[in-house]
């Protein structure tokens, strides 16, 4: 019979096996771009970039492409819908944090996809419910609070006409 704590270190070695295969690629990418953004914002020095620059060059040293990024952002979603269900219907409130970080993330991959060419209307619009009906992921405006972005997107003179 195997003691609990061989148990546990088992199943933790399993989902760990699990989350790595599903989403480490993205965390990575996000990770790199998340890091960038805040050494650029903290930077003294007068360094004269665009966000499309920035998202650009990002893409090309992760070797990623935007394919990847929105592949990225739907896997996102999908674990976000997951995580407010487990919050919502399943009383799982240890969730709640993990959702607020979730969603910093799901912004910061907007930033970035924003950057790249498309407009954020465009990702609005792609991550929409079509005819009401559900899917297995969150809308994207529901995730992130379309008015105050679009403040802080326009007041930093991100803004793309569609």
């Amino acid at each position: 019979m195997q003691s609990g704590l061989v148990i546990f270190r088992q199943t933790v070695g399993r989902i760990n096996e699990r989350w790595n295969a599903i989403y480490k690629p993205t965390f990575n990418r996000l990770s790199h771009y998340k890091t960038f953004i805040n050494q650029y914002e903290m930077s003294e020095s007068e360094i004269s970039c665009t966000y499309e620059d920035i998202s650009r060059h990002l893409l090309e040293r992760t070797s990623a492409t935007p394919s990847d990024l929105e592949s990225d952002m739907e896997l996102l979603l999908v674990l976000h819908k997951s995580w407010v269900k487990k919050v919502n219907s399943e009383g799982k409130g240890t969730y709640r944090g993990a959702v607020d970080v979730l969603k910093r993330d799901i912004y910061f991959l907007f930033e970035w996809l924003s950057g790249i060419g498309n407009s954020e209307k465009y990702y609005f619009d792609k991550w929409t419910y079509r005819n009401k009906q559900s899917s297995s992921w969150s809308q994207l405006k529901d995730v992130l609070d379309f008015e105050e972005l679009l403040l802080q997107i326009c007041s930093n003179n991100l803004c793309h006409s569609t």
